[in-house]
């Protein structure tokens, strides 16, 4: 008798452990990679007031990837609770480098059309102190959870499945071949003047740039590609 309440509380205890780790880590949610891929071509596009100077000078490309942590459905129109990374590239010498971008956790209400997600509304965090507070109005507790999870124990591993997802984006676009470049940073003014350039690692105060390359620009007439 003594083996089996064992083998009970073994099993109520492995069920327990399950249910937390779907609610930090997501189940499989009802949205399609079409569908997903669909909603960040659109983010992209209703983020962008202005087109970006750099684009002027060389190819570039707007690309958005997220981490969903859960969605919910209200009549013809789904909420999505997600973290999203997006960022705006250029091209130069084969290499893709960012110029700018923001990385927040947003609510995105989409209105579902047959089989695609036409998004309707945007809701970020607010920032300084307020930041966390908004985050857990914005969320439902499980997923509030979710992202906290990340946030706060897996942060790191968190950025480098965004980072990967914007590498394959980018590789889609431009071609295998293509490399991110994550210890350089390219720099171009609203001249075309630019400069390449590294910064050794060190503290604040002994921060130094070590200036690879610098030149200038042509303008052309590329459009910018959005993904």
């Amino acid at each position: 008798m003594k083996k089996r309440l064992l083998n009970v509380f073994a099993v109520t205890v492995l069920y327990a452990a399950l249910a937390i780790i779907a609610v930090l880590t997501g189940g499989s949610d009802c949205l399609t990679k079409e569908q997903m891929d669909g909603l960040m071509e659109q983010y992209v596009r209703q983020d962008s007031v202005y087109e970006p100077f750099e684009l002027k000078y060389l190819p570039g490309c707007q690309v958005a990837s997220c981490k969903l942590f859960g969605t919910e459905r209200e009549g013809d129109y789904i909420y999505v609770y997600a973290d999203i990374l997006e960022e705006t590239y250029v091209l130069f010498e084969g290499r893709a480098y960012s110029q700018s971008g923001n990385h927040m956790p947003v609510k995105i209400k989409a209105k579902l059309e047959g089989g695609d997600l036409l998004l309707a509304d945007v809701r970020y965090p607010e920032d300084g102190e307020g930041y966390m507070d908004t985050i857990k109005t914005m969320f439902p507790g499980k997923y509030f959870w979710r992202y906290k999870y990340y946030y706060a124990d897996c942060s790191g591993r968190f950025f480098e499945e965004l980072s990967d997802a914007q590498e394959m984006k980018l590789k889609e676009l431009w071609g295998e071949d293509i490399m991110v470049e994550c210890d350089n940073m390219l720099d171009i003014e609203e001249d075309g003047s630019y400069r390449l350039w590294s910064a050794d690692e060190g503290p604040a105060e002994e921060f130094d740039i070590d200036i690879i390359k610098k030149g200038h620009l042509t303008a052309s007439a590329r459009e910018c590609t959005e993904k």
